[in-house]
């Protein structure tokens, strides 16, 4: 019976190693994802800006 509770604490422990482990990858993830969209946006607004350059350029 002893042996039983050691096995399930030790398994308990792991899997709360685990668990965190996962949470940080996961949080990891999260900020690569946000910097990536902060970035395409950026991409994004300076295309617009040259696009509009250009249209002004064309029209002079």
């Amino acid at each position: 019976m002893v042996v039983d509770v050691l096995d399930i604490e030790r398994e308990l422990i792991g899997l709360r190693c685990e668990a965190k482990y996962w949470q940080a990858q996961h949080a990891r993830a999260s900020e690569r994802e946000r910097a990536w969209k902060e970035l395409a946006q950026t991409l994004e607004a300076t295309v617009h800006e040259q696009a509009a350059q250009l249209k002004e350029k064309h029209e002079e």
